[in-house]
């Protein structure tokens, strides 16, 4: 390292070149990648990207972990705006935004990483760490719903698996109005578990 570039210095240049690469990956995907073009496109080295990555996988798992950081981000801002929304409401605005066409794209990258990963029976795959960031997520909304305790892991993961199921048959069939509706009747029967759960009675 040159010794006149201080370590946040370096930070900071990672940091950007991450938004970057993750931008690329989010508008080309990951079939056939290779460092040479998506230097070419950021203009910048493939030295570059080694030194600031240290190595394809490497970058490309930090930039799948970005994109799923950039949507926490959107949710609990979201919670921040909203402090009496339901978990059914805030369902329901990520199921809006992500129905925004730019904002598929980022929903399509990680099911493309999912395929990669899919071949892999250890777990640990890139995604590991979103699949659980989401349910961590999930636990929390639920906690703010006063959701009670037992039933938090159980409802977050049916949410989460919901909905990447709802958004994979979106980006396949594109068939809005169905899965909308469909997305939309969870949201609700999720609330109503919630106030039975509160009430002591757990039937979902």
């Amino acid at each position: 390292m040159d010794p006149t570039v201080s370590s946040k210095d370096v930070s900071e240049a990672t940091s950007d070149l991450l938004d970057r690469v993750t931008d690329y990956l989010v508008e080309h995907g990951l079939n056939d990648l290779s460092l040479r073009p998506i230097a070419e496109s950021l203009g910048v080295s493939t030295y570059k990207l080694v030194y600031h990555f240290g190595s394809k996988d490497e970058m490309i798992e930090r930039a799948l972990a970005h994109a799923s950081a950039r949507q926490v981000a959107e949710v609990r801002s979201w919670l921040e705006k909203r402090p009496s929304a339901s978990v059914g409401d805030i369902m329901n605005a990520y199921w809006d935004w992500f129905l925004a066409e730019d904002h598929r794209e980022p929903t399509q990258l990680m099911f493309e990483a999912n395929g990669l990963a899919s071949r892999r029976s250890d777990g640990t795959g890139p995604l590991r760490a979103m699949v659980l960031d989401g349910v961590d997520v999930e636990e929390q909304i639920l906690e703010r719903a006063r959701a009670p305790r037992a039933t938090r892991q159980r409802l977050a993961t049916l949410i989460c698996a919901t909905c990447w199921g709802l958004q994979l048959d979106v980006l396949n069939t594109g068939d809005v109005a169905r899965t909308t509706a469909a997305w939309r009747a969870f949201a609700a029967d999720v609330d109503a578990e919630i106030a039975r759960a509160r009430g002591g009675v757990v039937t979902m």
